[in-house]
C-alpha cells in the first residue's frame, strides 16, 4: 500500500509516518484492495476552492473524499488509487478548540471520516451516520489516538 501525503498548510506540525501508518491500518482492516490512496493536509480556502468546484458548496469543510473507484472511473484506473482525501488543518484546529481534543486528534478523525466514504460508508441516514461514528470511534480507539 502506497500513501501519498501533500501537506499544503503550516498551522498543525503532522507526522506523516502516523498519518500513513493510520491509514494503512485502516485499509488494512476494510480489506481494502485498492494498492494506492492519496490525502491532502489543507487549508480552509483550499478545500473551500474544492468544495465549490466539485460539489458546488462555497464553504470550507473539514474533509473532502473524491473515490476513483466508483462507476467509469474504475474501469480507467490502471494504477489501483482509491481515491483522494483532502482535509483542513485550519479546521481541525479550530474544531480542537470547541470539542476539547487536539488538533492532531480532530485531523486524524477527518482522515478516518475520508477513508470510511472511499469505502464506501455514508452519514446521510441517521442509522448510517451512527455506523460511520461508531467505525471512526472504533479506529480512533485502535490507532490509541482518542484520550
Amino acid at each position: 500500500m502506497k500513501i501519498t501525503i501533500t501537506n499544503l498548510q503550516n498551522k498543525i506540525r503532522i507526522s506523516q509516518r502516523l498519518i500513513s501508518s493510520s491509514a494503512k491500518i485502516i485499509l488494512s482492516a476494510e480489506n481494502c484492495p485498492q494498492k494506492r490512496l492519496s490525502l491532502t493536509i489543507s487549508t480552509d480556502k483550499k478545500i473551500r476552492e474544492l468544495n465549490r468546484r466539485f460539489l458546488g458548496k462555497d464553504c470550507a469543510t473539514d474533509v473532502l473524499a473524491f473515490s476513483f473507484v466508483e462507476g467509469k472511473l474504475s474501469k480507467i484506473n490502471p494504477y489501483s488509487l482509491l481515491g483522494d482525501v483532502i482535509v483542513s488543518a485550519d479546521t481541525a484546529f479550530s474544531n480542537a478548540e470547541i470539542y476539547k481534543t487536539s488538533p492532531r486528534e480532530e485531523l486524524i478523525l477527518y482522515i478516518i471520516h475520508g477513508i470510511l466514504h472511499l469505502l464506501g460508508y455514508d452519514d446521510i441516514t441517521p442509522a448510517k451516520r451512527r455506523l460511520m461514528r461508531k467505525k471512526e470511534r472504533y479506529y480512533l480507539r485502535k490507532l490509541k489516538i482518542e484520550n
